[in-house]
């Protein structure tokens, strides 16, 4: 319950090296935590109660699997936002400020994306990829 809580980071280093450790040689370990950053990067399985019944649980990689995000920048934020609407490889798009977030479709990847901005004048500033995390699909299980 809780390993990590209240420890400095070297023992949290070192209590996450012990739990792999353990892990490696075929032993079952369960952690309960609230720092879900520690369990995505420790355990290979997950369980999700809210309000003591079982949501979500599976494969840690599998569960936060989903569209990564990828946010792009250019000098003409308004221009190049516009022409990626049109582009239609995308699942969704939103503009926050001058960053566009974009989901694309299935067929496309990133690179894609980079390629088509850059044939077609746009030299973008930005280029991020934001993949989901534990305690992001965590919220959006329990605010069900």
């Amino acid at each position: 319950d809780e390993p990590a809580n209240g420890l400095d980071p070297e023992g949290i280093a070192d209590v996450r090296n012990i739990i792999i450790d353990e892990a490696k040689t075929g032993k079952t370990i369960i952690l309960a935590s609230h720092i879900l950053d520690e369990v995505e990067k420790v355990c290979s399985h997950v369980a999700i109660l809210k309000n003591g019944n079982l949501v979500a649980n599976g494969l840690v990689k599998d569960l936060i699997k989903s569209d990564d995000i990828i946010i792009v920048s250019s000098e003409n934020p308004d221009e190049i936002y516009n022409f990626l609407l049109r582009s239609g490889m995308y699942k969704n798009i939103d503009k926050k400020g001058d960053d566009i977030y974009i989901t694309l479709n299935s067929e496309y990847k990133p690179r894609d994306l980079n390629e088509y901005a850059f044939k077609n004048g746009f030299i973008l500033s930005k280029f991020e990829i934001k993949k989901s995390t534990l305690e992001e699909k965590f919220l959006e299980i329990v605010k069900k």
